[in-house]
């Protein structure tokens, strides 16, 4: 028999208390005078020892309670390992939570030392014999495989801290496909703290040929403020112009947040400076203005003091500002005088005008925008190229001629294949534009208050679009006559803008009216689209690059200021991707040749996951109650004594249980002798 907590024995000292009272008897005896007290050495000898017999019970069942309770207290058991097992017997896998969460301080220190040193305690319980798995969150090609217990405790050893993340259902996959060949007993153990973001209870399976053992490592209370993302309130960023950006800070505390710092650095170089208040428990979004002045990339850093918790205080994130916006005209005939005007006149935009009929496709993929000016007739292989260039993301503004021959049948045909409305015919009566979108991006910030009696541009005539129901067409000028004038349409991942008539003086006062202007620098500016800010650590494995890259024989790396690393291009129609599947730090990394050219193909950021931020733990019920419904055992780990790592229905038969009633039995005991047994002295009084 063995003990789960053996330093509870030293109670049995206490045994000596009743020992001692019962020999030193403290009763106080009074004094009877007799007259005669011939007859009364036979009845006190009788009275003695009878009394004696009844003392030394109650003295033994006191004690047995006593010893029984220090033995319930001290947990008992019988080892059922036999001596008959063979080498192997065992198949021991142990999961070490090493995620950022694991790094807050518990009631023995820190959690993941905690969770190191029972994994260490589990392993020495086993034979040299058995085999054993570490397995951690960062899915090391070393931990799968089935190892020695020399090896594994060498592996322990080296467990930190790590930003990957992983769910329960996929640990145990992995512990799954590591044992699924072995034979033996296969053990199961998890040590984590046991956020409610990784344990997914409903994706775990039961199975019983694994006995699974969860081991809730409880923190102390924590509190944290972190930076939860940010987004430009544009989708582009635009060069010596304000541009809003927007931070959403998120407060897991249990006390309001006043006067909070967030400081923005752009290039490594101060550049902002916010405060903020938040509520507990609550979240803020923090607006901020950035004025960008050098073109390419550009990397920025978000950053707030919070403590203890601080792998969550900075965001890091980059974005690319073309030095121009390429804007291309294909015209059929003649030049749109007024939208050259618009585009000449600010330096920021560069258009190149061509003829319907001399068309370099390759040089589509350069512009932010393409117009098409009044071209009557579209070639199959110019359509085509336009809707290709739309898909991958490009901004088309399509101008019907200013002649009937929008209304053709082979015009229409082209606008079906561009999935946009087709002309139905033309409407000489004069309008006037009565209904403005402006909850669109288009005119989001063109208005900053809009009056009833707003002049707004005349149309001397336009054309009528069929009302069939194009899908995501959106409306963002409407006559008064509630025609539609200029729509918008998504297709894949580019835009189509129609309009109901050329930009042409004949047509329509809309050239020489101030809303011209905003109209056509937003379409070319909302083609300048950005990618992703950021990439999320263990999350975003594949990374889309600004521009595809051509396999060479020096092959792009991704560096930082401390890491180099050749990731795999993977190119799918025209565009390049990085496979990135581990980084270890969060920050700026740059993707250029290794040698030679100092260029730099794109910057990236990468930011280590939030979803360990909220610190959303089950309580010990709640945890407990939903893993036994999958056949898992749940403990709370609060003990440094090796077999409190073992599973008491797989390796010892408990017997406090036994003890605990051996000590009401013995209690029992002594009650009734004290009220029942009661010797009788017998006395004869005899007459001289």
């Amino acid at each position: 028999m063995s003990f789960l907590y053996p330093a509870f024995l030293w109670a049995l000292a206490a045994l000596g208390i009743p020992i001692i009272i019962h020999l030193f008897n403290f009763r106080r005896y009074k004094k009877l005078y007799f007259t005669n007290v011939r007859f009364l050495q036979e009845l006190k000898e009788e009275t003695q020892s009878k009394q004696r017999l009844k003392h030394l019970l109650i003295l033994l069942a006191r004690c047995l309670a006593l010893a029984s309770l220090v033995f319930a207290f001290a947990q008992p058991y019988i080892k059922k390992l036999q001596n008959n097992q063979v080498a192997g017997d065992n198949v021991v896998s142990i999961y070490i939570d090493n995620s950022f969460s694991m790094g807050a301080k518990g009631a023995e220190g820190e959690l993941l030392e905690q969770a190191k040193n029972k994994s260490r305690d589990i392993a020495r319980y086993f034979r040299n014999s058995d085999l054993f798995q570490l397995i951690t969150n960062d899915f090391e090609g070393r931990h799968q495989r089935l190892i020695s217990r020399d090896e594994f405790l060498k592996l322990v050893d080296e467990v930190k801290l790590t930003p990957q993340c992983h769910t329960l259902s996929e640990v145990l996959n992995r512990q799954k496909e590591c044992m699924s060949n072995a034979q033996g007993k296969k053990q199961v153990y998890w040590l984590s703290d046991f956020q409610m973001t990784g344990v997914d209870l409903k994706e775990i399976p039961n199975d019983s040929t694994l006995n699974i053992q969860a081991y809730n490592l409880q923190p102390n209370a924590q509190q944290n403020i972190y930076i939860d993302s940010c987004w430009f309130e544009t989708p582009y960023v635009a060069l010596n112009e304000s541009n809003k950006l927007k931070v959403r800070i998120q407060n897991v505390s249990s006390s309001d947040v006043e006067n909070g710092s967030l400081n923005l650095k752009l290039n490594n170089v101060q550049k902002a400076l916010a405060s903020y208040n938040v509520n507990k428990n609550s979240t803020t979004i923090v607006e901020m203005n950035i004025t960008v002045s050098l073109g390419g990339w550009n990397s920025a850093e978000l950053s707030i003091t919070d403590h203890p918790i601080t792998f969550d205080d900075n965001l890091f994130f980059t974005f690319n500002v073309d030095p121009q916006i390429p804007v291309l005209s294909i015209n059929d005939k003649e030049k749109n005088l007024y939208i050259k005007a618009v585009y000449e006149s600010n330096a920021y935009f560069n258009i190149k005008q061509v003829s319907a009929k001399s068309i370099n496709y390759d040089e589509f993929k350069k512009f932010k925008l393409i117009i098409l000016n009044e071209v009557q007739e579209v070639s199959s292989g110019l359509q085509q190229q336009l809707k290709q260039y739309v898909e991958k993301g490009g901004s088309l503004l399509i101008l019907p001629n200013s002649t009937a021959r929008a209304m053709v049948p082979a015009y229409n045909k082209f606008l079906q294949a561009m999935q946009v409305n087709v002309f139905d015919g033309i409407d000489n009566t004069k309008q006037k534009l009565s209904e403005i979108n402006t909850q669109n991006i288009l005119f989001s910030d063109v208005f900053e208050n809009k009056q009833a009696n707003t002049d707004l541009p005349e149309m001397f005539k336009h054309y009528t679009l069929n009302q069939a129901l194009v899908p995501n067409q959106e409306v963002l000028l409407r006559l008064n006559n509630g025609d539609a004038f200029l729509c918008k349409y998504k297709l894949k991942e580019g835009v189509i803008y129609l309009s109901a008539d050329p930009f042409s003086t004949e047509w329509t006062s809309l050239p020489k009216h101030a809303l011209f202007v905003p109209i056509m620098y937003k379409m070319a500016l909302l083609g300048n689209k950005q990618l992703p800010l950021y990439s999320i650590i263990g999350r975003d494995k594949m990374v889309t690059l600004h521009q595809p890259i051509k396999s060479g024989e020096e092959m792009p790396a991704l560096m930082s200021s401390s890491i180099e690393i050749i990731p795999e291009i993977v190119n799918v129609q025209g565009k390049s991707t990085l496979y990135v599947p581990f980084l270890s730090a969060s920050g700026i990394y740059t993707f250029k040749p290794r040698k030679g050219i100092d260029t730099v193909f794109q910057s990236i950021a990468f930011n280590y996951s939030r979803a360990e931020s909220a610190l959303k733990y089950y309580s010990g019920n709640q945890l407990e109650s939903e893993l036994a419904s999958h056949q898992v055992h749940y403990l709370n780990a609060v003990s440094n004594v090796a077999e409190k790592a073992i599973s008491e229905t797989q390796f010892r038969s408990s017997l406090w249980k036994w003890f605990v009633m051996l000590t009401l039995l013995f209690l029992a005991l002594e009650i009734l002798l004290v009220k029942f047994y009661n010797p009788i002295v017998k006395i004869e009084i005899v007459k001289s």
